[in-house]
């Protein structure tokens, strides 16, 4: 579990299992039908993994991002999560912009990623490929080791444990 306290860049595969209509933010309110979606991040700088994707797993937060009100919804399942740690500027830009040209991923303009240079979505709706699969050939595209984590136990095992 050691990479859990490093930094680099997430994917966070996760199911909806109703719509979700709200607000995501001051100014943005979507609606998500029920299905698989992706979440692109970055633990750079002081915040490692653990916090990072512990917090993308939490129920009990303040929302400060837009993945925040979704995560906060009653019919959030997060299922997988991989994890690449590299620190090299950029990438989470890189991973945007793959997802935007896959087969797999639809993005969901304006959501995620507001301060990518390249203005390119974060967050993806899965279509016609199994999440896992997809993720892992997103994420492989980084050269770096991939580390896939089952979001349950990272929750059970990781995010739980206060003292390390």
């Amino acid at each position: 579990m050691k990479v859990m306290q490093s930094n680099g860049y997430y994917v966070i595969g996760f199911r909806l299992r109703q719509s979700f209509k709200g607000r995501v933010g001051r100014r943005l309110s979507v609606k998500l039908q029920p299905g698989m979606y992706i979440y692109i991040g970055s633990a750079l700088g002081p915040v490692k993994f653990k916090t990072r994707v512990c917090r993308h797993l939490s129920k009990s937060k303040k929302p400060w991002w837009h993945i925040d009100y979704i995560t906060l919804s009653p019919f959030y399942e997060p299922l997988i999560v991989t994890v690449c740690p590299i620190t090299v500027k950029g990438l989470e830009s890189w991973l945007a912009l793959s997802a935007h040209a896959s087969r797999c991923f639809k993005p969901i303009q304006r959501l995620g990623g507001s301060d990518d240079p390249h203005r390119v979505s974060h967050l993806y709706s899965v279509h016609g490929c199994r999440i896992d699969e997809a993720i892992v050939g997103l994420i492989s595209t980084l050269p770096c080791p991939v580390f896939i984590y089952n979001a349950v136990s990272i929750f059970v095992c990781i995010c739980s444990d206060k003292h390390k």
